[in-house]
């Protein structure tokens, strides 16, 4: 590849002493346990046409007990030569844990953002149920899905904050920046709903005319189920009805996510992004809520006081459902 060709490698930095410094000033989310993420940039020499794989060696000066060293082999992917030429929408999803067993709120997801425009889904599986698997290996079968088992040395999960989220943040914008031209990054218990019409992403994003836009997010009402329900032998969507949320509209960085051209991020946060490759060339736009809003989903202990009703996610509530029973019949049958 051409000199200027940069390869992005990813991989967990122990923080020590001066390390330490230096590592949180970029990524500022280890909340001081041991491990965070970090990512390297190599140029590739001038007369370099193609590598199958790279090595990566590390040592740490400062380790307890005395100085460290290990290295680690990467196998490089096919890198297009050019960018997209479509607007074409991808997601990264969070890490799944805990035996995470919903999965009807997945197919739920992955519905009603395919017909708000993504055709990609990255997603990680640290731990789900048998169920949940099902889904997530329909979707990979179906060529929508990337999933990756996400699964980190004990060593290593213990001492890293949400299991390794800005990692995964880090490894899904390179894959997905490399064919997609936006990238969207959200939990499954949220969801972008827009008043602009088409209800869509591209709409959100003025036909291509924003690179970034931060979204901001209100919580809805009344608090949601901690498991799945079924009707007759279809999930009980959350948001194909007449739904209320919190008048209250958290601000920009707290609870809000974004919609970026992923390769103009340089340093993803999991609310914002904190640095981007061409600061000053960037065409950043933060929502306004009375257009698009990031409803969310999730039951906190606090009880709701002021609430209004949310109309938005019902622009698609037809085809939602149709789409939604028709995956679940695919996966799990008839009832």
């Amino acid at each position: 590849m051409a000199g200027n060709l940069h390869r992005f490698l990813r991989l967990f930095s122990s923080l020590y002493d001066e390390p330490r410094r230096q590592t949180r000033s970029s990524c500022r989310d280890n909340c001081g346990l041991t491990w965070t993420a970090a990512r390297l940039k190599c140029p590739f020499p001038e007369a370099a046409q193609t590598f199958g794989y790279v090595t990566l060696q590390c040592r740490y000066e400062r380790f307890p007990g005395g100085s460290s060293s290990g290295s680690v082999t990467l196998a490089c992917p096919e890198v297009p030569r050019s960018p997209p030429t479509n607007l074409t929408f991808a997601h990264c999803g969070p890490p799944l844990h805990t035996n995470y067993d919903r999965p009807a709120v997945i197919v739920e997801f992955v519905e009603y953002y395919r017909l708000m425009g993504v055709t990609k889904f990255y997603e990680y599986d640290f731990d789900t149920s048998k169920n949940t698997k099902a889904v997530l290996n329909y979707y990979k079968k179906e060529g929508i899905m990337e999933v990756t088992n996400w699964n980190l040395p004990d060593v290593v999960g213990r001492g890293i904050h949400y299991f390794g989220q800005i990692a995964l943040l880090y490894d899904c914008l390179l894959k997905s920046s490399l064919t997609h031209d936006y990238t969207v990054f959200s939990d499954f218990d949220e969801q972008f709903a827009t008043a602009k019409v088409p209800g869509t992403f591209e709409s959100i994003m003025n036909s291509g005319r924003i690179d970034c836009s931060y979204v901001r997010s209100a919580l809805m009402y009344p608090k949601p189920r901690r498991v799945d329900r079924i009707e007759g032998g279809n999930p009980l969507l959350r948001s194909a009805k007449r739904i209320f949320r919190e008048t209250e509209i958290f601000k920009s960085g707290a609870r809000s996510k974004y919609i970026c051209r992923g390769r103009l991020i340089d340093v993803p946060l999991i609310h914002y992004v904190r640095k981007f490759k061409f600061k000053d060339d960037v065409r950043l736009d933060e929502a306004d809520p009375e257009n698009t809003l990031l409803l969310h989903f999730r039951s906190l202990p606090h009880e709701l006081v002021n609430i209004t009703a949310e109309t938005r996610t019902l622009v698609h509530v037809a085809s939602l459902k149709r789409n939604v029973f028709q995956i679940w019949k695919n996966i799990f049958g008839s009832a």
